[in-house]
């Protein structure tokens, strides 16, 4: 259902003598925004457009060679009439922008946590350290990575890094 035509304005204007059989101009609101053209764009710059434009972006991001973030395609395309929302509001539109390509997890085992901190800080990686008993590697030395060496994910994402407390008693 379209959001129904308002009339912005009139001319003459409401209260003025008019002679009878003149003709009345209203000015009213098309019941549908044109999409703005946002492929190429930065997801932020595409944000502030489709706002300019009383439009909020449904981002879903997908592999690509384009730059992370980048605006690859959307829907509706470029130009087609996106429907007013019945009371007010701002319709959503999807959005498809370039994924940031995953990065596997480093191997660590065998490093102090420190070295194995900035390794993985070095990736792009949230680096968190937590304890864990064990009876063959020394106390302090890192044992493995919770998600393990090689599982592919976002930068930004969090890996655990184990490190031996020594042989549990």
């Amino acid at each position: 259902q379209q959001a129904p035509d308002l009339v912005l304005g009139q001319d003459p204007e409401s209260g003025r003598k008019f002679p009878q059989g003149g003709t009345i101009t209203l000015t009213v609101s098309s019941p549908t925004i044109a999409m703005p053209n946002v492929v190429g764009q930065a997801k932020a710059q595409a944000t502030q457009t489709l706002a300019a434009k009383n439009l909020t972006g449904n981002f879903v991001e997908e592999d690509s060679d384009q730059p992370p973030g980048t605006v690859l395609r959307t829907d509706p395309a470029a130009g087609a009439p996106v429907a007013k929302l019945p009371q007010g509001g701002r319709p959503t539109v999807s959005v498809v922008i370039a994924r940031e390509p995953l990065v596997p997890v480093p191997g660590v085992a065998g490093q102090d946590p420190f070295a194995a901190a900035a390794t993985l800080g070095g990736a792009g990686f949230q680096v968190a350290v937590a304890e864990e008993p064990n009876d063959t590697v020394p106390k302090g030395a890192v044992m493995r990575t919770d998600p393990g060496e090689g599982t592919p994910l976002a930068k930004g994402s969090a890996v655990t890094v184990l490190v031996s407390s020594g042989p549990s008693t």
